[in-house]
């Protein structure tokens, strides 16, 4: 097993740490930067790679094989990772597979982890069963997947924000439209907590798309969901599922209670944190979304249950065509990629069907991965901060060990129109509303910037290319595991608008924001000073014009004044909108496509503008050739003028000449600093385009 551990520890660290987007020093990539730079060296590239993995499946029958290989994952997770305890439990055929637990459930009273009784947070796994609660009601008639939700709710409305209403098979896969829910949902105390109805009602989030159109996680659609399931059974969700889940299942250790009851608190596993320090019991405020505590043992029977067609040792929760319903796909961006089901969600790799969900809280970490072809699961969990890591590296060593990538599959890239995709991409599970928070910009954690050059894309922290084989649709030439793949969405004018890849679950995507995110920061500090010029050469007019008038000095030449009105009117149309973008940019964040939205009637201006600053250009231009004849003066003057027009002409043929220099200069900047307005108006989207 020496050399398999090596391996599976290398590999393993790798995707965790990938699919965390951590950056990090492990990746190797010094095999890479010939592609970076010389892209006629990707065909010699792809003809080198070598193929490292397995060739044949290790055997998945083998419980003894599975063990070791557990023991060899986690016992180093603990070590690496400071992670106290952990618990696993597999299912095959039917039947328990394998359960086993490690390390500590309370380190400081030495109580060890047992799989079948100790209970451990799963966190957002508690949304199978919020789901499997929907579809009993669906089952008995009371709840229609597809009814407007407003239907059920009495207390409160969602607003009609779009003409498609939201149904529970929105919620369920994640695509109502919603955006993220401006409530934290996890709190340290049980004292002075919100009721979930008045959260549901007072925390509405706004509605950023129409339903169906794009998945954003939302913990506010399934908390939405168990309300709408104590609504209509006359039941607290926590009731309910116990009554109809967990009694049928003979889940004895498994609760939605908060606090948990007595019995089950005694065998509650505490939490850590990444020094080792005991927290506090995780009070989830909207208890659909992720309120269950149970233990592997209990889950393992779960598992079985939606294996064996919602029906576990005489028990059933579901019948056979709805649990077929939910588990195929109601939501999936593009045909190669992932899709959603109803409380579970796809995980595509090397060709395995695998379906499931992942649970994380602030201490717990936990997966649950069902491969229906092989009729086989299996869950994982740990009660540490560094368990979310884990919980990653172990599915991914899995993977590695029992379903590796044999070949390379040789793929014809198409190379045109990759600009299309470069740009900054920011994750849909965010705010979108500038009244939420005075930071929307606390997001751009979670971005991701896509870079192409002649033959392929690239994505940092991911050392390999993704190259084109169908539109819009991108596969990485790797010697790695498993493929990744990106899809990219476009609206109907052709323009990209988010992408999804299978390397990220397909319940949130990564959306397109507006180049203006795409630079150094010094190109919005560039652009308010080259509006600041505009404004005051422009007030320095002004002002100068109001003291000539009160001095009843001689008006301007009508060229002079038609000039600087000009100039006026290029700074009320370009100056105005420019401003507004820049500054707004700070406050709220500009999608690609949306510029038109985002500027609405502004979106006039800058049209206008560019035409103003072309004529300034002429204009400047024009001054300057006028300037220089005016400047060479004229060589022969009368010999009857007197001295005194003859030192009054040299005056004003002195100001003549040193005050246009001073105004054609002025001009001059501004045309120039206007061609700057229309290069940002083109890089920043500001035409709509």
């Amino acid at each position: 097993m020496k050399k398999e551990e090596k391996s599976i520890s290398r590999r393993s660290f790798l995707i965790s740490v990938m699919f965390l987007i951590i950056i990090t020093s492990s990746f190797n990539i010094s095999g890479m930067s010939n592609i970076l730079s010389d892209s006629n060296s990707f065909d010699d590239y792809i003809s080198s790679l070598t193929y490292p993995f397995p060739s044949t499946l290790n055997d998945l029958n083998d419980s003894t094989e599975f063990e070791t290989f557990a023991d060899t994952v986690i016992m180093q997770q603990l070590a690496a990772y400071n992670i106290v305890g952990a618990s696993i439990s597999a299912v095959k055929d039917g039947k328990s597979f394998f359960n086993k637990g490690y390390g500590y459930a309370n380190k400081d009273s030495f109580q060890v982890v047992t799989p079948n009784s100790t209970l451990f947070r799963i966190g957002s796994i508690s949304k199978t069963f919020t789901a499997i609660s929907v579809l009993q009601l669906v089952e008995d008639g009371l709840l229609d997947l597809d009814e407007d939700i407003n239907t059920y709710l009495t207390a409160f409305k969602i607003t009609e924000t779009f003409p498609e209403p939201i149904t529970l098979r929105n919620l369920l896969t994640h695509t109502a439209g919603f955006e993220e829910f401006r409530v934290t949902i996890i709190s340290d105390t049980f004292n002075d907590v919100p009721e979930v109805e008045d959260l549901l009602k007072d925390y509405i989030p706004a509605r950023v798309y129409a339903p169906g159109q794009i998945s954003a996680y939302s913990n506010y659609g399934l908390g939405l969901a168990a309300y709408i399931v104590e609504e209509i059974s006359g039941k607290a969700i926590e009731t309910y599922i116990n009554d109809e889940i967990a009694t049928p299942l003979g889940l004895n250790y498994t609760s939605f209670q908060q606090p948990l009851p007595s019995n089950l608190d005694l065998i509650m596993s505490k939490g850590y944190d990444d020094d080792g320090n005991q927290g506090y019991f995780e009070n989830v405020l909207l208890p659909g979304a992720g309120a269950c505590s149970s233990s592997a043992g209990d889950m393992a029977r779960l598992m079985l249950a939606l294996l064996n067609n919602g029906t576990y040792d005489g028990g059933r929760i579901l019948n056979n065509e709805t649990v077929a319903l939910m588990q195929e796909n109601h939501f999936q961006p593009h045909p190669s990629l992932p899709g959603v089901g109803l409380g579970l969600y796809e995980f595509d790799v090397n060709d395995v069907q695998i379906i499931g969900h992942g649970g994380d809280t602030i201490f717990f970490h936990s997966r649950m991965a069902l491969f229906p072809e092989h009729d086989f699961g299996f869950f994982i969990t740990y009660n540490s901060q560094k368990g979310g890591i884990a919980t990653h590296e172990f599915f991914n060593n899995f993977i590695y060990y029992y379903f590796p990538k044999p070949t390379i599959t040789a793929h014809t890239a198409i190379i045109e129109n990759l600009k299309d995709f470069n740009g900054q991409y920011l994750i849909s599970r965010r705010l979108y509303n500038k009244y939420y928070t005075a930071t929307p910009h606390i997001w751009f954690e979670y971005n991701l910037k896509v870079t192409t050059n002649s033959s392929h894309l690239m994505i940092p922290d991911i050392p390999y290319p993704f190259v084109q084989i169908s539109p819009d649709f991108f596969v990485a030439i790797s010697d790695f595991a498993y493929d990744f793949y990106i899809a990219f969405i476009k609206n109907e004018d052709g323009e990209v608008t988010h992408f999804y890849s299978n390397f990220f679950p397909s319940i949130v995507s990564y959306e397109k924001m507006n180049p203006i995110y795409a630079f150094h920061p010094m190109q919005l500090v560039f652009a308010i000073v080259i509006s600041i010029v505009f404004v005051i050469i422009v007030a320095a007019w002004g002002i100068d014009g109001f003291f000539r008038f009160r001095r009843k000095e001689k008006r301007r030449s009508r060229s002079e004044r038609f000039y600087k009105w000009w100039v006026f009117g290029t700074t009320v149309f370009g100056v105005i909108p420019f401003l507004y973008f820049a500054l707004k940019s700070q406050i709220i964040i500009f999608l690609a496509a949306g510029t038109r939205e985002a500027l609405g009637w502004l979106i006039a201006f800058p049209y206008i503008s560019t035409f103003q600053i072309i004529g300034l250009v002429v204009i400047s231009g024009i001054n300057w050739i006028e300037f220089s004849s005016k400047s060479k003066g004229t060589p022969h003057r009368e010999k009857t003028i007197t001295e005194d027009i003859k030192i009054e002409k040299a005056f004003e043929s002195k100001r003549r000449k040193e005050r246009p220099l001073l105004e054609n200069i002025q001009f001059t900047v501004l045309a120039v600093f206007g061609i700057f307005i229309i290069v940002f108006f083109s890089i920043w989207r500001m035409y709509g385009f």
